[in-house]
């Protein structure tokens, strides 16, 4: 099967000379089945070959398909490309259009961008990095300081920013070569200043991106570094919640509504008696009291009676578990299962309050803390008394070891306080009403 055809002809008794040979061969043309009729390549090698005509050159030459797939001219598009496998793109990328990277959940994205990032960022679920260009601005260039004009452009003295800078140059890398990022120098609301290349053109336009990031899922691991944050001031509302660290945990950021009153509640002037059993070794002062569900925690405090026992205010020394406590009395006598009592007051309503403990029928209560403060003298109080029937003329609640009622151990510590209410005739026992406190630390 021919490969070739001539425009030269030859029939019988021709003469053959030298011009018929040569145009016979010079104005030879490879047919279709010059290429195709020829075995095919399933996966070319790198090393494998190409005819070329060059430009402005004759004959024509050979080309590899790695220097064919290196030197691609600038410019080069591809419509609907698919490239697998892994792939290694050398240079500056730019992606224009709707992108998607990644086809799984299971995809990760990771970029190694010092200058943007300052470590390698792993990004996944939905995603979006900046927000529109900021457009509209202008610039002038002398020598090496830039000078830009945005109205109400909303940067502060200290922002970083990637501008982006066009010319009047028809050659677009003249002003390009500027692109990059800067940090600011505020002179007015409207204009700020970088510090650039003395190169390129000396006026043109530029736009940037804010430096936004939503993401569509959960932000883990440190946040560091100087974070400028520019927030709106209001007025404070109803279910408003304020940002804080918590150093209790990791220095994780989180909210909390009401940040400045660290502990608040709401309790029954009512008491309720609690029963349990205790028992005690000969010549030992530690005292194991059982009860199921005790709700005791140590360093709680609670005024304690039973048989055996010197009623007073005690402090938990150990829990040994939901059902077992221990605290320290001033006697040694054995004793087996003995009946003990204390008065719990229940707490209506509040935050940061575990719970509440008082001294029989009287209004003397030690509320114990859930989060303590970092020490006694850290926090303060405001106590009301609220809702009592008594005709009686009832004080303001106050913490005071008044008559003894209140012993300095129990009175203001780092897990609790007590107080005491009472009226002009000394402690009153009526028991209706409510106790309210705040606490500020």
């Amino acid at each position: 099967m021919p490969t070739l055809v001539s425009t030269q002809t030859f029939v019988q008794g021709n003469v053959l000379n030298a011009d018929a040979l040569t145009n016979h061969v010079i104005d030879a043309k490879p047919l279709a089945t010059f290429i195709s009729g020829q075995d095919a390549v399933a996966s070319p090698a790198p090393a494998d070959e190409f005819l070329i005509a060059t430009a402005g050159a004759s004959p024509a030459k050979k080309v590899s398909l790695s220097t064919l797939a290196a030197n691609l001219p600038t410019g080069t598009s591809a419509a609907s490309l698919a490239v697998t496998g892994a792939t290694t793109l050398s240079g500056a990328l730019t992606a224009n259009g709707n992108t998607t990277l990644g086809d799984a959940a299971a995809d990760t994205l990771t970029v190694n961008a010092t200058s943007s990032f300052g470590a390698p960022v792993t990004v996944s679920s939905d995603t979006t990095l900046g927000t529109a260009a900021v457009a509209s601005a202008t610039w002038a260039r002398t020598t090496t300081l830039l000078t830009v004009t945005k109205t109400a452009h909303g940067l502060t003295t200290g922002n970083s920013r990637y501008f982006v800078f066009t010319g009047t140059s028809a050659v677009p890398v003249t002003s390009s070569i500027l692109n990059g990022t800067y940090t600011v120098t505020v002179t007015s609301v409207d204009v700020f200043t970088v510090t650039v290349a003395d190169a390129g053109d000396i006026v043109g336009n530029v736009t940037w991106y804010e430096k936004a990031l939503t993401i569509s899922s959960t932000l883990t691991g440190p946040l560091q570094g100087n974070i400028p944050i520019n927030v709106a001031s209001v007025e404070l509302g109803t279910g408003d919640e304020f940002l804080f660290k918590d150093v209790s945990d990791s220095n994780r950021l989180k909210t909390t509504v009401g940040a400045f009153i660290k502990a608040w509640a709401n309790i029954s002037a009512n008491p309720v008696t609690v029963s349990a059993t205790y028992s005690r070794t000969s010549g030992s002062q530690t005292m194991t009291v059982t009860k199921t569900a005790h709700g005791f925690r140590v360093d709680d405090a609670a005024y304690f009676t039973g048989t055996g026992l010197t009623s007073g205010w005690y402090s938990v020394v150990t829990v040994a578990n939901a059902n077992t406590f221990t605290i320290v009395t001033a006697t040694t006598s054995v004793q087996t299962n003995v009946a003990i009592n204390w008065y719990s007051h229940a707490l209506l309503a509040g935050n940061n309050a575990y719970s509440a403990y008082g001294k029989d029928s009287s209004r003397v209560i030690r509320v114990n803390f859930t989060n303590k403060p970092p020490s006694a003298d850290a926090y303060i109080l405001n106590l009301s008394a609220v809702k009592f029937t008594s005709s009686t003329n009832l004080f303001t609640p106050q913490v005071n070891n008044i008559v003894s009622n209140v012993p300095s151990n129990v009175l203001k510590t780092v897990s609790g306080f007590a107080f005491v209410s009472y009226d002009t005739g000394g402690i009153n026992t009526e028991t209706s009403g409510e106790f309210h406190f705040q606490s500020i630390w």
